[in-house]
């Protein structure tokens, strides 16, 4: 990286296992990304020193390794999806009709990710659930085995609606995204990974991915749902969302499931 004279930070591609090269030149490279920046509205251009062309750009390029590094791993396409993966908290609302069952089906897919959750909140509906001790058990049962943190926040009354869950759940979140499942949903295995890959590689702002039904697979940016202070009384956290988009010209980053999932 270095600091140039309108204090910039630019990220050069000397020396990167994924530059495409023809003798000392650079040609491409691997993941794309120099059409991905160029699309974006970044400046790439070429540079050269004494023994090498190659490019620099106005952005920092959390893709650059080493060849010492790319020699070091057995796939190194699969392994920087991973190595870069965006943070993405998993909600699981455990409903009062909910069974064990249920939440085994979804806590199943969300410990077979191929990129790591950054943590697991599953929300209970019901404060008087006689297998409240189960659902703790269950859930460290399947995610300790991948090392995945996670919490259990049981509501003060069995009637609260699925939107006041997701505002108790917002509180344990890290930055990043959140998706919210209802115990028994499916989650696909490249989950995290498609969302990764479209804001880490191809640099698609993304606010909010609409649930693929009525709430299931709901995806929202951490810091855009603080900005909006969640959902409400007046109005819903995805209303607020869709509103404020189109007041403010971007309706392109609320994006449909479709998009990115069967």
């Amino acid at each position: 990286m270095t600091d140039i004279s309108d204090n910039k930070m630019i990220s050069s591609c000397k020396g990167c296992f994924f530059a495409q090269k023809i003798g000392i030149t650079q040609i491409g490279c691997e993941l794309n990304k120099l059409e991905v920046f160029k699309n974006a509205g970044a400046i790439v251009k070429e540079a050269e020193d004494e023994s090498e062309e190659f490019y620099i750009i106005d952005r920092f390029c959390q893709c650059y390794r080493d060849s010492q590094w790319g020699d070091s791993v057995d796939d190194p396409k699969q392994q920087i999806l991973l190595e870069t993966s965006i943070p993405v908290n998993f909600i699981v609302l455990h409903l009062v009709e909910s069974t064990m069952e249920d939440l085994e089906k979804t806590l199943t897919d969300i410990a077979s990710q191929s990129n790591k959750p950054a943590s697991v909140i599953v929300v209970v509906q019901d404060p008087e659930i006689k297998d409240g001790f189960d659902v703790r058990h269950k859930t460290h049962e399947y995610l300790d085995r991948v090392d995945v943190s996670f919490y259990i926040v049981t509501m003060i009354e069995s009637k609260s609606e699925e939107l006041a869950m997701i505002d108790e759940a917002f509180i344990k979140c890290t930055n990043g995204y959140y998706s919210v499942f209802r115990s028994g949903s499916s989650i696909p295995h490249n989950f995290i990974l498609k969302l990764n890959e479209a804001v880490n590689f191809n640099l698609e702002a993304i606010s909010m991915i609409k649930p693929k039904d009525d709430l299931n697979g709901l995806t929202i940016q951490c810091v855009v749902h603080k900005f909006l202070r969640g959902s409400n009384s007046k109005m819903s956290i995805l209303e607020k969302i869709e509103m404020f988009a189109k007041d403010t010209d971007r309706e392109s980053f609320v994006k449909s499931w479709n998009e990115y999932y069967e």
